[in-house]
């Protein structure tokens, strides 16, 4: 369930179930707040904020982690299965447009802790891999491929997140 919640007035607004699908893994908002990408119950679909209504399911791969840049243009998702490196969606439609290896040695890689820099020119993800250890995977958005991998020190890294210093 996902709740729209008044933080001004400290009220919760409204629900919205999805249809009885288990809580969601993450969710990307549009810039206009209408629609609501999300990874829920091994489904990556899209909903109304006005009514609930879904909108999308089904075309993309179930997913654990989304990320939508701040235009709203480009929907990047985690699936599931792992070894699929990053999708590459249309967030009006759910397409899939490309597919972005991340795996430090070129192949797809598995990936984790999806992450956008502040204008979404550039997304991180954290990755493992049995040859090469765990790494961070930087994605040129717009160009849709990595541009570096940086090792990562470490047994356990699976969150990226991007700060500006």
């Amino acid at each position: 369930m996902v709740a729209e919640v008044d933080l001004e007035q400290k009220l919760v607004r409204q629900l919205f179930p999805l249809s009885g699908q288990t809580a969601p893994n993450d969710l990307a908002l549009s810039p206009d707040g209408l629609v609501a990408h999300t990874a829920a119950g091994g489904r990556t679909l899209a909903f109304s904020t006005r009514t609930g209504e879904i909108l999308l399911q089904g075309v993309l791969p179930a997913s654990r982690e989304l990320a939508l840049t701040p235009d709203g243009s480009t929907l990047l998702c985690l699936p599931n299965a792992d070894g699929e490196g990053v999708l590459v969606a249309d967030p009006a439609t759910h397409q899939l447009q490309d597919r972005i290896p991340i795996e430090a040695t070129g192949g797809r890689g598995t990936g984790s802790g999806l992450s956008l820099s502040h204008g979404g020119a550039f997304a991180y993800v954290a990755e493992v891999s049995e040859d090469s250890g765990y790494s961070l995977a930087v994605i040129d958005v717009e160009a849709r491929q990595k541009v570096a991998s940086i090792s990562l020190p470490g047994d356990r890294v699976f969150w990226a997140i991007f700060a500006p210093f």
